[in-house]
């Protein structure tokens, strides 16, 4: 098959399947639409799944132009696909949990009325990021970039007619749109100082922007990825986000559209540093502070999670962390060799996706069960859950098998990229030692607090005991694939693409961190929750401050909220009232100046000729003097 007319089909069969759900989706029965959504997410990875095992020993890019000027001939919005490795890993990731999430809504959506509405944006979003990926131009990739944020919007706040939803998705829409419009003008900035927006023009151009002024479009860049991806300071949307179906979580928040920010990074990377031959040093300005924002909120997004009691905030926020991994192996261009940075990033993004979808589905099951019991503002707190391992064994075992690839526990896939990881920080630690410290304690918490959740959910006992429905087959079953894939998807991923290293034997030292790591944490949880020695140790004042600091995110929303938006209304307040005065006096003062006009001209219509024979030989005598003058001037 041509590769053009398989990348188009990849794109375009998700959008045409929305489309036709969208207009005659009041003619389909539930089970139609079911089966029409299966289809299409089924044939959408089998076409990706072709065209990775063809195009998988690609060794540089493969670019394919549709048309050569797209948009009423504007020079930079060619139609062009790019084709690499990481763009074969993307689209792999982002058929493979949508098919997975698609089957998987057949029980957990079952209950729901507008499944026209749900199933028609679950594969909009595939192929905005389907379109996200593939796009061989900026401008395209922001335009597929808005898209896939329109449908993260829409199914965030997919019951609408719940207050926290509703909310929950305007904060969402709000708070990315900074992102992404300080990325609009980096974009902007790039045709301007280069020209073009297409990738292999930008790879031959990029070199001849200035230092400074390539530091200054890579930062606006970014701050499209900080926004998309929820990184310190535009984190917050994503906890609140969990008020969408889980099913959007664990396809959207947890496995593709959160990459989407890691993505810009390691592509724009891979441009500078792969294709374009730039010195890292060059731009360290912008390394330096994906760097410091990724350990940042890495750090902050682990602290809080040992705090919540609600099962989806605590892998919101758990998510959140993970992305600042990502970043922080990013940001260490500077330190060690690029690829090895962006492979170690790209592997870590693969085995994320597969552990955290899991994660999410399995306690999707979870509140799918008690939901009807406890009802719906209880349901997520896991102080309500206990027992759970006899109830349902298949979904505790899944959320194990989640819960110790997120750990990095040998031999699940969290465990080769995670240590992967660990050797690049470790590597700098002569030189930016407390980067590894600080990196160190962050996966101390990561395994404290899934275990933490783990325990309390599927092993601890309930204070009070009911009977549950178990999930049913059509949702256990995508767990039991995924629970499969976090053993064997790195070599998976391996044999798929050969650029990058997914299996690799870490140092022994990587290693024997990585186990201390575990230990303590297993010890720690073990008598925090378990034996629980000291009962009353978080009634220390000292202690107790510091859990209420750590449950209320650091209080950061409550700055958001109570001081950085009434300061920006009132400044909006201010300016509008001062332009609205400004055009008051402005059209007060044209209007007195036509009034004078009028009164002054006025007065030379008299009725006496002799006045308008006075003024017209007047104005005789001006045109001859100026026509003098004029002659006289050289």
């Amino acid at each position: 098959m041509d590769i053009k007319i398989l990348l188009e089909s990849i794109l375009f069969l998700p959008f045409i399947a929305s489309s036709l759900i969208l207009i005659l989706g009041k003619y389909f029965k539930r089970k139609i639409c079911e089966i029409f959504s299966v289809i299409t997410g089924l044939l959408t990875f089998s076409l990706t799944t072709y065209l990775v095992t063809f195009q998988k020993s690609i060794k540089h890019y493969i670019v394919i132009r549709e048309f050569s000027n797209f948009f009423f001939q504007l020079p930079f919005a060619n139609l062009e696909f790019f084709i690499d490795w990481l763009t074969l890993v993307m689209l792999f990731i982002v058929s493979l949990i949508g098919l997975i999430i698609i089957i998987y809504s057949i029980g957990y959506m079952h209950e729901s009325k507008d499944y026209v509405r749900y199933y028609a944006l679950i594969l909009l979003f595939i192929f905005g990021m389907i379109g996200l990926v593939i796009s061989g131009n900026f401008f395209l990739l922001y335009m597929f970039w808005e898209i896939v944020g329109f449908c993260s919007f829409s199914l965030i706040g997919f019951w609408y007619m719940r207050p926290k939803a509703s909310r929950a998705g305007i904060k969402a829409f709000i708070t990315t749109r900074i992102g992404d419009t300080l990325m609009l003008a980096g974009i902007i900035l790039l045709y301007l100082n280069t020209g073009t927006l297409s990738l292999v023009e930008l790879s031959q151009r990029i070199t001849g922007i200035p230092t400074s002024s390539l530091n200054m479009i890579l930062l606006l860049l970014f701050a499209g990825s900080v926004g998309k991806s929820a990184q310190f300071p535009l984190h917050v949307w994503l906890p609140d986000a969990m008020e969408g179906p889980t099913t959007v979580s664990a396809l959207i928040h947890a496995a593709t559209m959160v990459k989407a920010g890691v993505y810009l990074v390691a592509r724009l990377e891979i441009l500078l540093f792969i294709y374009a031959g730039l010195q890292p040093s060059l731009i360290s300005m912008f390394s330096n502070t994906v760097l410091f924002i990724g350990i940042f909120t890495s750090f902050l997004a682990a602290s809080i999670a040992l705090t919540q009691y609600d099962v989806k905030g605590v892998l919101a926020y758990s998510t959140i962390s993970q992305l600042g991994y990502m970043f922080t192996t990013l940001g260490l261009v500077a330190f060690i060799t690029p690829s090895l940075a962006i492979d170690s990033c790209v592997t870590h993004l693969a085995n994320h996706a597969i552990f955290k979808a899991l994660l999410f589905l399995a306690a999707g099951c979870v509140i799918h069960s008690i939901e009807p019991i406890l009802g719906l503002e209880v349901s997520r707190d896991i102080r309500y859950m206990g027992g759970f391992a006899k109830k349902m064994p298949s979904v505790t075992i899944s959320f194990l098998f989640g819960a110790l690839a997120l750990a990095g526990f040998p031999p699940f896939n969290g465990f080769w990229s995670k240590d992967l990881i660990m050797e690049n920080i470790i590597k700098t630690f002569e030189k930016v030692p407390i980067l590894s410290i600080i990196f160190i304690l962050t996966s101390l918490l990561s395994v404290i607090y899934i275990l933490r959740v783990t325990y309390i959910i599927f092993f601890s006992k309930p204070e009070k005991s009911f009977k549950i429905k178990n999930p049913p087959k059509v949702m256990t079953l995508p767990l039991i694939f995924l629970s499969l894939l976090t053993i064997i998807s790195p070599f998976i991923f391996q044999t798929l693409f050969n650029e990058i290293t997914f299996i690799e034997i870490p140092s022994y030292y990587s290693l024997t961190v990585s186990t201390s790591i575990l230990c303590i944490a297993l010890l720690i949880v073990y008598l925090l929750y378990v034996k629980r020695p000291w009962q009353n140790i978080f009634s220390n004042r000292f202690l107790s401050s510091l859990w209420n600091i750590l449950f209320n995110a650091f209080f950061i929303d409550y700055f958001y909220e109570h001081y950085a938006l009434p300061a920006l209304k009132w400044s909006f307040t201010e300016v509008a009232y001062s332009l609205d005065l400004l055009i008051n006096r402005l059209i007060e003062n044209i209007s007195t100046l036509g009034f004078w006009l009028s009164k002054t001209l006025r007065k030379t219509h008299s009725g006496r000729i002799f006045t308008y024979i006075s003024m017209y030989i007047l104005g005789l005598l001006i045109l001859l003097i100026s026509s003098v003058i004029w002659r006289w001037i050289p």
